[in-house]
């Protein structure tokens, strides 16, 4: 059994040695595609309206589960 292993060892660095080639462009595609992703995420986050106002969002606290309802609601 001893053999067996060692061709499997010898047989190790022959894809070794060609997997950069052709692991290469499909790596660097996936890397493209994901930072484009990750880049219009941020950009539509920091797009998005930001609420400023504390009262609305006092507002909103005091409305959540078992609030009383609004006036003319």
């Amino acid at each position: 059994m001893v053999v067996g292993s060692l061709i499997v060892i010898g047989h190790f660095g022959h894809w070794y040695i060609s997997l950069p080639v052709y692991l290469g462009p499909a790596l660097a595609i996936v890397l493209w595609l994901w930072l484009g992703d990750r880049r219009e995420r941020s950009r539509a986050a920091s797009a998005a309206p930001v609420n400023d106002d504390s009262a609305s969002d006092e507002l909103a606290r005091a409305s959540g589960p078992g609030a009383p309802p609004e006036p003319g609601r």
